[in-house]
């Protein structure tokens, strides 16, 4: 057990708390929550809480986070009960949220104030997969950083990816990743919907395409859900065109197609031809 190394988690969740588990065995963690039960069952898995996200941040070694966005990020680390002011110098923030690449260069000038490295590791896994060690984590971060935040990230990747040398460089291959995701999901769907137009045996197609070369993790992982959509959307009728929503394409508050007014919603306006403007009245 590294018990002289010291990080610790905020954020208590689906992800964070098997993270914490998962450390746990060999690091000293510490954890904050603001739910109860969470601060509970962390204490079961040998995790030392606080009462505060403060307190649970001063002298670690390193504060992995999750948060859902830039916003949150800015307000766990500077905001009027920040952890940032409490951190030594030297120690690292391992954010494992897709948060965008927007945020990242403002937090780390910030943190290099409290002479704070941030090593950007946005992770794709489940709670199950983050128990066992088993996440991927793309990283993005100076080596010296990177060499700082080695004991936990190693505890908690079955396949580590260092992307690139400064903060941003995770979130912007991850941002690539959700973008493969959802247009893998986006076919399966159409693929299966086909299959089912076609009158062909959902079960028996979904184990076909696996076994050949158009099978894909998404496939396996979300396929099965599939038949079940197909059901529900006989009952329901047709959806609405434009109606789709597809979640891993909207991964972040950085993401473009969230931002109206980031560099690139502009580009791609920019690209599109100019309409006709509107038609002229008839004279009567």
């Amino acid at each position: 057990m590294t018990s002289n190394y010291t990080v610790t988690v905020l954020g208590l969740g689906a992800m964070g708390l098997p993270m914490a588990t998962r450390m746990a065995s060999q690091l000293t963690v510490h954890g904050f929550d603001i739910a109860e039960p969470r601060l509970k069952l962390a204490e079961e898995a040998g995790i030392t809480t606080y009462a505060s996200a403060r307190e649970a941040a001063k002298g670690a070694d390193a504060v992995l986070l999750a948060v859902r966005n830039g916003e949150q990020l800015n307000d766990v680390l500077f905001g009027g009960n920040g952890v940032a002011s409490v951190l030594e110098p030297g120690a690292v923030v391992i954010l494992g949220s897709t948060v965008g690449t927007e945020a990242i260069p403002a937090t780390v000038a910030k943190l290099a104030e409290y002479g704070v490295e941030l090593v950007d590791a946005p992770l794709s896994g489940g709670p199950k997969r983050a128990g066992e060690g088993d996440l991927l984590i793309v990283v993005g971060a100076s080596p010296e950083a990177r060499e700082k935040a080695a004991p936990a990230l190693e505890l908690l990747a079955s396949t580590l990816t260092v992307v690139g040398d400064k903060p941003g460089d995770g979130q912007a291959l991850k941002t690539v990743n959700q973008l493969l995701c959802g247009v893998h999901i986006a076919a399966a769907a159409e693929a299966m919907a086909l299959a089912d137009a076609l009158g062909l045996d959902q079960a028996k197609t979904l184990a076909a395409l696996e076994a050949g070369a158009a099978g894909s993790f998404m496939l396996s992982n979300r396929g099965p859900r599939i038949p079940r959509g197909v059901q529900r959307g006989r009952r329901r009728g047709p959806v609405p065109p434009g109606h789709f929503r597809q979640g891993h394409g909207h991964r972040g508050q950085g993401h473009p197609r969230r931002r109206p007014g980031s560099p690139g919603c502009r580009r791609r306006r920019a690209a599109l031809p100019a309409g006709p403007g509107p038609r002229p009245r008839r004279r009567r």
